[in-house]
C-alpha cells in the first residue's frame, strides 16, 4: 500500500504524491507538494510558478493581464492561479436535483450535505445512508446496519462510508448506474432497479489548470490527463485526443456510459447545468445568479469572486474582498465578535 500523509486543510488521509485533496480541493505545488495558499502564483515553499492561459485562445498569460495580449478577451478580476479549490469549481460537490427535499441534521435541525457525512453546525456525525445520528466510534449503523468502515476492493486502504474517490488508488464507486441511470445502494455489486453490474474502478480525474474571472463568472481550464492539452471541459472534450470526462465532476468517462457514474448527469446535462446555475461546493444544488449564499445549505460566498467563506469572516481569501457585519433591525455596522447591536440593543 502507498504510504499516507494527512491534508493540512481537512484532515483526510489522502496519497502523498497527490496534487490536489479529493476531499476538499485543497492543492499542493507539483513539484515540492508545498500545500498552496489561494491565489498563489507560486510557490512559497520551492519558488515554482505557474503558468495561466487564455480560455478563449489558449495564449499564456501574467498574473497582471486584465486582457488577452492575443485575442483581445476582457477579464473583469485579477486571474486567479491554479490554487482555487476544485469543490468549488464543481469537481467535488455532486449535483443535486432543484425540487429534491433538503436534508436536516437529526440533531440539531439545520440543513446539511448528504456527502458531508457531519453537521456543521454542531457537528453531530451522521450515517450517510439512512441519516440517522450515530456515534463517532460507531463502525457500523446502528439503524441501517451499513458499514461504516471498508477496505477498497483495489488497494486494501480503509475508508469511509460514503468515500466516493479512494485517495489511494483513485479507484471510483459510483452512485448511478451508468446503463440506467438509476441510483446506486451504497456498497452494493449491482443496480437494484436493472440488475447490471455496479464497477469500482480506477479514475482518471482532470486537474484544474488554472481558473479567469469572467463578467458572467469564471472559466476552467483543465490539464487533459491523457495528452495534457489545456481547453475548457464545459464546451467540449478535449479537442487533441477526444478524451471524456464529467464537465462537473472532472472524472473520465468510458465510452459507453451516457452519464456519470458519479453525479448521474450526460456531458451534456452537465455543460447546461454549469451554462444556468453555479452550484454551491458544499451541497452540490443550484445556487440562483446574484445569491451571496445556498438556500439549501446556507454556506456563504464572498459577494465578489463567489468563494465559500466563513459566516464570520470578515475577509475572503481568494480575493481579499472585506466584508462588514449590520444588525438586520437597524442596519448599523457591527463588529464580528457583537453579540448586541450597540445602536438598538438587538440580540444578535
Amino acid at each position: 500500500m502507498t504510504p499516507e500523509n494527512t491534508c493540512p486543510t481537512c484532515r483526510q488521509r489522502i496519497n502523498p504524491n497527490s496534487d490536489v485533496c479529493p476531499f476538499c480541493g485543497q492543492e499542493f505545488c507539483p513539484d515540492c507538494y508545498y500545500p498552496l495558499p489561494a491565489m498563489a502564483a507560486a510557490c512559497p515553499q520551492c519558488g515554482a510558478e505557474f503558468e495561466m492561459y487564455c480560455p478563449q485562445c489558449e495564449a499564456t498569460l501574467s498574473a497582471d493581464d486584465l486582457v488577452c495580449p492575443n485575442c483581445g478577451l476582457a477579464f473583469t478580476e485579477v486571474l486567479a492561479a491554479t490554487t482555487i479549490e476544485i469543490s468549488q469549481l464543481g469537481g467535488v460537490a455532486i449535483p443535486v436535483p432543484a425540487d429534491a427535499p433538503p436534508l436536516h441534521c437529526p440533531t440539531c435541525g439545520e440543513p446539511v450535505a448528504q456527502q458531508d457525512g457531519f453537521c456543521r453546525e454542531c457537528g453531530q456525525l451522521f450515517c450517510p445512508r439512512c441519516l440517522q445520528a450515530i456515534e463517532e466510534e460507531a463502525e457500523v449503523c446502528p439503524h441501517c446496519q451499513l458499514m461504516l468502515y471498508f477496505a477498497c476492493p483495489l488497494c486494501q486502504f480503509e475508508l469511509a462510508a460514503g468515500t466516493e474517490i479512494c485517495p489511494n488508488c483513485d479507484a471510483l464507486f459510483p452512485n448511478y448506474c451508468v446503463y440506467c441511470r438509476a441510483p446506486v445502494e451504497a456498497q452494493s455489486g449491482h443496480c437494484a432497479a436493472c440488475g447490471s453490474p455496479v464497477a469500482v474502478q480506477q479514475r482518471t480525474v482532470a486537474r484544474v489548470a488554472h481558473v479567469i474571472p469572467t463578467g458572467s463568472g469564471s472559466v476552467r481550464i483543465i490539464i487533459c490527463p491523457t495528452c495534457e492539452t489545456r481547453y475548457n471541459p464545459a464546451e467540449r472534450d478535449c479537442p487533441t485526443c477526444g478524451y471524456r470526462l464529467c464537465p462537473a465532476c472532472q472524472i473520465g468517462l468510458e465510452s459507453e456510459e451516457v452519464v456519470c457514474p458519479r453525479c448521474g448527469l450526460s456531458p451534456e446535462a452537465a455543460r447546461q447545468n454549469l451554462a444556468e446555475a453555479y452550484l454551491c461546493p458544499n451541497c452540490g444544488r443550484p445556487v440562483p445568479a446574484g445569491d451571496d449564499h445556498c438556500p439549501n445549505c446556507q454556506q456563504n460566498f464572498c459577494p465578489d469572486c463567489l468563494a465559500p467563506i466563513a459566516e464570520d469572516a470578515t475577509q475572503c481569501d481568494r480575493c481579499g474582498a472585506q466584508f462588514e457585519f449590520a444588525c438586520p433591525a437597524c442596519e448599523a455596522i457591527l463588529p464580528p465578535d457583537a453579540t448586541h447591536c450597540p445602536a438598538c440593543g438587538l440580540a444578535l
